[in-house]
């Protein structure tokens, strides 16, 4: 079972994206771009506010899978190519809950 509560997210948010524990990029979610990472390895995609992981090469696709993320708080992790990406906003943080 799922519980959240979803605040919208600044206007400003960014997202920070780091490659084994270093920030490798600061990006700008209110523009649409398509970042490659790891000699082409991964792909992440900015659209409509919103970031996902596109395509990886990783085994299980795990951070694919996660989808879109918007809100502050919000994080994806790839960790078999050690990839974090972490949303950012000047705005409120999420509060969620999860219980089972």
């Amino acid at each position: 079972m799922w519980i959240g509560l979803r605040q919208p997210t600044s206007k400003s948010a960014t997202a920070l994206i780091y490659l084994k524990d270093r920030l490798l990029e600061e990006v700008d979610l209110r523009k649409d771009i398509i970042i490659p990472l790891l000699d082409g390895k991964m792909r992440i995609e900015v659209k409509g506010e919103k970031i996902r992981v596109a395509d990886s090469e990783c085994p299980h696709h795990i951070c694919v899978n996660m989808g879109w993320i918007r809100y502050s708080g919000q994080t994806i992790a790839c960790v078999p190519n050690k990839v974090l990406i972490e949303i950012k906003s000047a705005g409120p943080a999420i509060v969620d809950v999860v219980a089972y």
